[in-house]
């Protein structure tokens, strides 16, 4: 499973009851290891909520600016990139494949998605 995923499929997958995934979602968020994207219901591990690890997000950051650098490369006079031509060379650039798995919450080993 890829990044970003709903925080109910996390928990899910993480294997930990729902008390202790809520306890690790809630302490990852609060330390920035977890990036919600969008407004976190209570209960975490229950909410659907797409969330991404702080690794996840600093990969997909750079690979919207790469898409935007060879953008700019090759139309210098245009303002910006349409909206649907950067979804679209951006799904382009991950060809699909998921950036990390959930089991960065299990154990919540450090730098396995940077």
């Amino acid at each position: 499973m890829g990044e970003p995923a709903p925080l109910k499929t996390i928990a899910e997958r993480s294997r930990l009851d729902l008390q202790a995934a809520e306890a690790e979602l809630a302490t990852m968020v609060a330390e920035g290891q977890v990036i919600l994207l969008g407004t976190g219901q209570s209960p975490l591990a229950g909410s659907a909520t797409p969330a991404i690890s702080a690794g996840g997000w600093r990969m997909l950051a750079a690979r919207m600016a790469e898409t935007l650098e060879e953008y700019h490369a090759q139309f210098p006079l245009r303002p910006g990139i349409a909206r649907e031509e950067f979804k679209n060379a951006y799904r382009a650039t991950t060809n699909g494949r998921p950036s990390c798995s959930t089991s960065w919450l299990r154990g919540r080993p450090r730098g396995r998605c940077s």
